[in-house]
């Protein structure tokens, strides 16, 4: 199924309009939702679905030809590469549109055919009614195919659509039934990659989902990071062995702290950025950086799953479960913390209850000495200074307090004239709290940031 994919089809579709040649490159991760956005979008658009499979170029060729035979009634039957380009060229004298799936499997069957469909985009394809929709993988070759300086493709290329992982702004109003507390939690196991999270179930709790889709025995993602890393990568171990590591960390770990068995693991953790599964957060302090994990999904099961799955494989799922029950809140408070980071971004050049957010030009963390900040970004001349509590106890005059002094803190360091404070929290807020908020202080319970995501939203993407 689609969910929240507006913008991506929106490219697509702009393409259709132009009235050009048009040569697409899309890619992303396996489960990321590549594949149902491009059927989305031929379906709308009349055009023709190719997948490729693993085999020889004469097994590919043959696949072609079956699916060009059922969706289009023609006759054909590819002998050799060139055939099947003489074929599109031969359609593309007026508007002819075909997605290549799993594109960069032809390279690996057939080398030579990267510069065969060269020549004939530059020949022919170039100048005709084609768009012509090449999908793949942002590891497999399909970098090395249209991506890269030196691939035969660059340059070539007329759109560029990458399909990323969906924030949480848009993957909560995929659970209805779920108040917001249950949408975070469910965030954080899930993540915001389609594969995952529209396998939830929002008439069971967060928690039995994850019994339901990870903990059970044959549960359909109790394998599911290992199972991709060895399909996109060559060295699966390495990958598991790095993201173990990340995962311990209270939020990442710095380069030095991460351990291959040879060499150094900086090729491994830029594939990995590659991929959205980590990131790198910057202290706007003095520009120290860790690695964490971006994707949530990958978060929790290294963190619970991966160091047990010998208690899986014993069938003793309920006693992760419990580890899960007891460590919840711990885990949750960084997933709330990249929530927060998630609403100052969406909310640059807008307003949050009254106060203005300029336009955000840098956003991370902050770390020095003892001085801590959860979510910090800066503007020109203004710094926002943000508190992520995860915790049910009540904010109070002491927790502003606090935060105004951090506030003072960060903006005399970075130097900027203006400072914004930010606490969101699952707990309560003091009438004596509240009494502090005005023209730089903003403060959020979940009901109040439930109503103004969804504004947020309306705002971004219903406008």
């Amino acid at each position: 199924m689609i969910f929240d994919r507006e913008l991506e089809l929106k490219v697509l579709q702009d393409a259709v309009t132009s009235g050009r040649a048009e040569l697409i490159v899309v890619y992303g991760r396996r489960r990321i939702g590549k594949t149902t956005v491009i059927r989305e979008f031929l379906s709308k658009v009349n055009g023709i679905y190719l997948f490729t499979p693993r085999g020889s170029i004469k097994d590919i060729l043959s696949v072609f030809s079956e699916d060009v035979r059922e969706q289009t009634g023609e006759f054909v039957a590819f002998s050799d590469w060139q055939s099947f380009l003489q074929y599109i060229k031969m359609k593309s004298k007026s508007r002819f549109i075909v997605a290549i799936d799993e594109f960069q499997r032809i390279s690996e069957a057939y080398p030579p055919a990267m510069t065969l469909l060269q020549h004939y985009w530059d020949s022919y394809l170039s100048n005709s009614k084609i768009i012509l929709i090449l999908v793949g993988s942002v590891v497999g070759m399909i970098e090395k195919i249209a991506l890269l300086g030196d691939s035969p493709l660059f340059g070539r290329k007329t759109r560029e659509l990458k399909i990323d992982v969906i924030p949480y702004l848009i993957t909560r109003r995929f659970w209805r039934k779920y108040s917001e507390e249950e949408k975070i939690e469910a965030y954080g196991f899930f993540g915001g990659t389609p594969g995952y999270f529209t396998l939830v179930d929002d008439s069971a709790t967060p928690l039995e989902n994850v019994e339901n889709l990870i903990l059970a025995p044959g549960a359909r993602l109790s394998n599911e990071p290992e199972y991709l890393l060895t399909e996109e990568t060559r060295t699966p171990s390495t990958y598991m062995s790095i993201l173990f590591q990340i995962s311990q960390g209270k939020r990442g770990l710095p380069l030095s702290k991460i351990k291959t068995r040879r060499g150094t693991p900086t090729v491994y953790l830029r594939t990995l950025n590659k991929m959205g599964i980590i990131d790198r957060l910057e202290s706007l302090a003095q520009g120290n950086r860790i690695y964490i994990m971006a994707d949530e999904f990958f978060r929790f099961w290294f963190k619970f799953i991966y160091p047990r799955q010998s208690l899986l494989e014993a069938k003793k799922g309920h006693l992760i479960k419990s580890k899960i029950r007891d460590e919840k809140s711990d885990y949750l408070s960084f997933t709330f913390e990249k929530i927060l980071r998630e609403l100052v971004i969406f909310s640059s050049n807008r307003e949050l209850k009254g106060v203005k957010i300029p336009i955000v030009e840098k956003i991370g963390s902050y770390w020095w000495r003892e001085i801590e900040v959860d979510v910090c970004a800066t503007a020109k001349d203004t710094v926002v200074v943000g508190e992520a509590k995860w915790k049910s106890k009540t904010i109070g005059k002491s927790d502003v307090e606090t935060l105004i002094k951090k506030m003072h803190h960060v903006k005399e360091k970075l130097k900027k004239n203006h400072a914004i404070g930010i606490i969101v929290t699952k707990g309560g807020i003091t009438k004596e709290a509240r009494n502090m908020e005005g023209n730089n202080i903003i403060l959020f319970d979940l009901n109040e940031l439930r109503s103004t995501l969804d504004n947020i939203y309306s705002n971004n993407y219903k406008a």
